[in-house]
């Protein structure tokens, strides 16, 4: 479990509180992209892992959303949303 800091505001996050933990499975992380893309990284010891990204209308998660409790089901929720 990492705690996941906002980067750029995002209707994936509404209805959440600013201590947002998300759980992750493994240690692979994806290296240079776009800051641009950035939504959400994870700070684990002083290595911004990105969290969660997007571009115009394709988002991505390195958490798991469906493993991450109260938090995953309204990140899950609100890309529901989303896509309506």
């Amino acid at each position: 479990w990492n705690r996941l800091e906002i980067n750029k505001k995002s209707k994936m996050f509404n209805g959440l509180n600013d201590e947002i933990f998300v759980y992750y499975v493994h240690s692979f992380m994806s290296s240079n992209m776009s800051e641009n893309n950035l939504i959400a990284y994870s700070d684990y010891n002083e290595i911004n892992i990105p969290g969660m990204v997007n571009k115009r209308k394709i988002y991505g998660a390195k958490f798991q959303p469906e493993k991450s409790g109260e938090v995953g089901l309204r990140i899950l929720k609100n890309f529901g949303e989303l896509i309506v």
